[in-house]
């Protein structure tokens, strides 16, 4: 509990509230500048990232300077008031975001669904494989299964001409220009 004192010493809560407030809003204003320089050097292809960052801190540094003005024009701060004015910095300086870290792309994966197609025997095939996904362009290896007479190239078109009937199920082996691999099933009905 407080007891009734002289002005003088009421005015040391203040004073030392306001030595406090404008040690943290000079701390601040010192981040918020940094980061924002930072910010803007890694991140010149995102403008819209780097405006929002900006509009953000901003309106949360006005915020703090409105509570920090009020809080300064006041006579006979508690101790509590100062705690609490305290906490409302730290809260502040827990919203203001390290460096702002642009997204890393994540290439889409290449994947080969299940497919099939008839061809009629004896006549002349052309199959183009699907891919779906990865980053072109792609390329086939050679495919285990095709029916004798069939094969593909390395776009994935499968030619030739089948002289026997019936069912294959053949495997499918593609890789995009990243590297990434699939493999799929391709069945094959001669009839």
């Amino acid at each position: 509990m407080r007891c009734a004192t002289s002005a003088a010493s009421k005015l040391t809560p203040v004073s030392r509230l306001t030595t406090l407030l404008d040690h943290y809003l000079a701390e601040l204003k010192e981040h918020i500048v940094t980061t924002l320089d930072s910010a803007i050097a890694d991140l010149q292809a995102a403008d819209a990232a780097v405006d929002a960052v900006v509009a953000d801190l901003t309106a949360k540094l006005s915020a703090a300077e409105a509570e920090l003005s009020a809080a300064s024009n006041v006579q006979g701060v508690s101790d509590a008031q100062i705690a609490a004015l305290e906490a409302v910095i730290a809260n502040l300086r827990a919203l203001i975001p390290g460096p702002v870290v642009p997204p890393v792309p994540v290439p889409s994966l290449v994947t080969v669904p299940d497919q099939s197609f008839t061809a009629p025997l004896g006549a002349g095939v052309e199959y183009q494989i699907v891919t779906d996904g990865g980053t072109a362009p792609y390329t086939f290896q050679p495919t285990a299964g095709l029916p004798a007479g069939l094969s593909n190239d390395a776009n994935g078109v499968v030619t030739g001409v089948v002289a026997a009937s019936g069912t294959s199920t053949a495997t499918v082996n593609v890789s995009d220009a990243t590297g990434a691999a699939a493999t799929g099933t391709l069945t094959v009905t001669i009839a």
